[in-house]
């Protein structure tokens, strides 16, 4: 390797890429030499027949060697650019892709009128999408969801590196289903009622049907930290007894599945109660289907 310049080592990186059928060879190859060696275009245009060093020379055609089989470049140099900001890539994560960058303008017009929006970012991988809406709106936060752990130490590095951390919150789960159980205690989550989990205790009427005189909670099961995060006292059960469903995110029953999504107690296509009341406004011996109605429907509002 003693004696290879610049020159003849990008030559000799264009000529591999373009024989594995890259279709960018020449832009490629460029990359990861200045990637490699530190080098600006115009440093390469001015010194050419400079000597590279023997580590550098065998790390770059390692590199050239896994960008012939197809590996993105991003993957490689672990840099992405999206909306003006650079981020981390790996295996672990797909590459941001530019035509992304339309949803992310999309978003932001659309929330202009909203004052300290929330975004869900669901499969968030390197959180570019959230993570960058957080650097245009410094009054919004927002929670990144994936499966993947290792997709999730990805887009925590990201928003501390782009100083977003404090407005973001990243949670492991299949789509939604360890939403349900997320708390999310912030400031920012006070001031908008953020819903909380809590599970309702049993009202007076047997099929559950909620007014708004006794939308009650049972907060005894409730963490410290919850409970803070709610103004709930715990040494005052008076007070606590005020708290109503407006700070309520309903466990969801999947033994009862609901496509009724005007009703309160709807939460996914599931019932949130733990059971409800089925009557008949028929002849309840030759009821037909279409005259059974359940008692536990409430109007949302």
């Amino acid at each position: 390797m003693n004696g290879e310049t610049l020159t003849g080592l990008l030559k000799k990186g264009q000529m591999i890429l373009a024989q594995a059928g890259i279709k960018e060879a020449g832009l490629d190859a460029w990359l990861l030499l200045e990637y490699v060696t530190g080098k600006s275009r115009a440093y390469y245009f001015a010194h050419g027949e400079e000597c590279v060093t023997e580590e550098n020379a065998e790390r770059y055609l390692e590199l050239i060697s896994r960008r012939a089989g197809h590996i993105p470049l991003q993957h490689l140099t672990h840099q992405a650019f999206f909306m003006g900001h650079e981020f981390y890539v790996d295996k672990n994560v797909l590459v941001p892709r530019q035509d992304t960058e339309t949803l992310v303008e999309s978003a932001l017009e659309c929330m202009k009128a909203v004052k300290n929006p929330y975004i869900l970012d669901m499969c968030t991988g390197s959180g570019c999408i959230l993570i960058s809406i957080l650097k245009e709106r410094a009054d919004a936060h927002g929670t990144g969801v994936d499966l993947s752990d290792e997709a999730l130490k990805v887009a925590v590095r990201n928003a501390r590196t782009l100083e977003v951390a404090e407005h973001a919150e990243f949670v492991q789960s299949n789509l939604f289903s360890e939403m349900q159980n997320i708390v999310y205690g912030t400031e920012y989550m006070k001031r908008t009622a953020v819903k909380d989990t809590v599970k309702m205790t049993e009202c007076e009427n047997s099929n559950r049907n909620y007014t708004s005189d006794n939308k009650k909670t049972n907060v005894e099961n409730l963490s410290e930290e919850k409970k803070k995060i709610l103004g709930i006292n715990s040494n005052n059960s008076e007070s606590n007894s005020n708290i109503t469903t407006e700070k309520i995110i309903s466990n969801k029953n999947e033994q009862i599945k609901c496509d009724v999504f005007s009703c309160i107690h709807n939460c996914d296509c599931c019932c949130s109660l733990d059971s409800i009341k089925v009557s008949c406004n028929g002849n309840n011996e030759y009821a037909s289907k279409k005259e059974t109605i359940c008692d536990s429907f409430k109007k949302k509002d």
